[in-house]
């Protein structure tokens, strides 16, 4: 493709400038993580600078991708780094049995683990000294508001008033959106904004909204088996056939791997 280029694995430290970076890629490096990066020189798909994403899972080589752009700033690179110190730490990943490409529940388990795992991400980059919220406040105002406003002129108005259990995808869709919004280290009264105004434009979602932050609230501090139950709670109303789905761990985690890095990096 032209609008992309790989990299060597090397040539990423042009993106881990800052101290405490070198502490953490040094850590991950120590225990066999392989990143090959590819950096982007037009953006593709959607407005992320950076994403992470599993090569090899027994080798542990993982895949990121960059736009090169003077926005990817510390705290997005932390981000992903601290994606890799959780998956090696044994949290788990759910991943289809089968092929469930073009489905519904297929297009959404990569949001559902993400939602997971950004729960001990936004608190691990906080406490690395990489907060995340003034990033996450400008998205929530400048899109997720006005997105649930403008969604009434898309959608069937049955949909959004309708009493019964929600069927149609594009609304369950909003429903994790708005709850990994209210879930993200915006400020609070973003928070209060964002539940108040999904409540207002799409009511019927939000006891469900408030069921997927309850379950993820319920599994704080993360540990694997936290991170487990909340998966099943966060899939469960995406009603997938039954033994479709089946959790991923590291076969061999390292354990205190976030308190380990806190220590170096004097957190």
């Amino acid at each position: 493709m032209p609008n992309t280029k790989t990299i060597s694995e090397q040539t990423i430290d042009i993106y881990i400038q800052h101290p405490k970076l070198h502490i953490i890629y040094a850590n991950l490096i120590e225990q066999g993580v392989q990143i090959v990066p590819t950096v982007y020189t037009k953006e593709i798909s959607d407005d992320a600078l950076c994403r992470t994403s599993v090569l090899d899972w027994d080798n542990r080589i993982f895949g990121m991708s960059i736009l090169d752009n003077p926005n990817l700033t510390d705290d997005i690179i932390c981000h992903e780094l601290a994606h890799l110190i959780l998956l090696l730490e044994g949290l788990p990943v759910a991943v289809p049995k089968q092929n469930m490409e073009g489905t519904f529940e297929g297009s959404m388990l990569g949001y559902i683990n993400n939602m997971v795992h950004h729960l001990e991400v936004w608190r691990l980059t906080q406490a690395l000294g990489f907060p995340e919220t003034t990033r996450y406040e400008q998205s929530i105002r400048a899109d997720m508001l006005n997105r649930m406003k403008n969604l009434q002129a898309f959608l069937p108005g049955v949909w959004i008033q309708h009493p019964h259990p929600i069927v149609e995808p594009s609304l369950l869709r909003e429903a994790y959106y708005i709850a990994s919004g209210i879930l993200c280290p915006c400020l609070e009264n973003t928070k209060r904004s964002l539940r108040q105004t999904g409540g207002q434009y799409l009511p019927n979602i939000a006891p469900l909204v408030d069921q997927l932050v309850q379950a993820c609230h319920n599994a704080l501090p993360l540990s694997p088996e936290s991170a487990l139950a909340c998966l099943g709670s966060l899939i469960e109303p995406l009603m997938p056939p039954p033994g479709s789905l089946l959790p991923l761990y590291q076969a061999q985690p390292v354990p205190a791997f976030r308190e380990k890095i806190l220590h170096e990096v004097g957190a």
